[in-house]
């Protein structure tokens, strides 16, 4: 599993991130830990989170936004230490 996450984190930011949020409900329907995982890997990176914010904030609908607010509020339940790595996606949504 981790091998495909490094796969798809050779690939631009902004291109993986704009394909894992145009099909984030889909994603998280299909497989819930999925998302979980990679917007992990996407908090640890300061500049990639950075570009998820951007985009979340230009690009995202308001359903998009919902699902994301609820994919990090479960990893804060279940990673508290994220809590600090979440805020600024969070404030976004």
């Amino acid at each position: 599993m981790f091998t495909i996450i490094l796969t798809i984190q050779k690939f631009d930011d902004r291109i993986y991130i704009k394909q894992v949020l145009s099909h984030i409900l889909e994603f998280i329907n299909r497989s819930p830990e999925w998302p979980s995982i990679i917007h992990n890997r996407i908090l640890n990176l300061k500049e990639v989170q950075t570009n998820c914010i951007n985009q979340v904030r230009k690009t995202a609908t308001q359903i998009q936004k919902g699902a994301i607010k609820e994919l990090l509020d479960n990893i804060n339940i279940a990673s508290p230490e994220f809590l600090a790595k979440t805020m600024g996606l969070h404030e976004v949504v």
